[in-house]
């Protein structure tokens, strides 16, 4: 058995291993003093605008809360009127509204 040479190819084996290991603790230690306060930052930034939108949509003094009835009302009448004027003219579909000049 060759067991200079099996000694010199596990000694090799390790100083490689060694140098990964420096390289990966080299990469974790600037995501942890880089990155991760960055993730913290843009994850508060997030958690803000989702309460925002929360408080402006959802609140009690949000449109959609003051009476959810009327606005589907609304709402339909406005899908009505566009699918009357579809049936009306089913080439905007195509070809777009043509401008009107008074």
């Amino acid at each position: 058995m060759p067991l200079g040479a099996m000694g010199s190819n596990v000694n090799n084996l390790l100083a490689t291993l060694n140098q990964t290991l420096k390289e990966a603790d080299a990469l974790l230690s600037h995501v942890d003093s880089q990155l991760v306060p960055q993730g913290t930052k843009t994850m508060e930034a997030l958690h803000r605008t989702i309460a925002d939108a929360d408080r402006v949509l959802l609140g009690k003094d949000a449109p959609a809360s003051q009476d959810p009835h009327d606005m589907m009302q609304d709402t339909a009448r406005a899908a009505r009127v566009f699918l009357e004027y579809l049936q009306q003219h089913p080439s905007i579909l195509i070809r777009g509204k043509k401008e009107e000049h008074p």
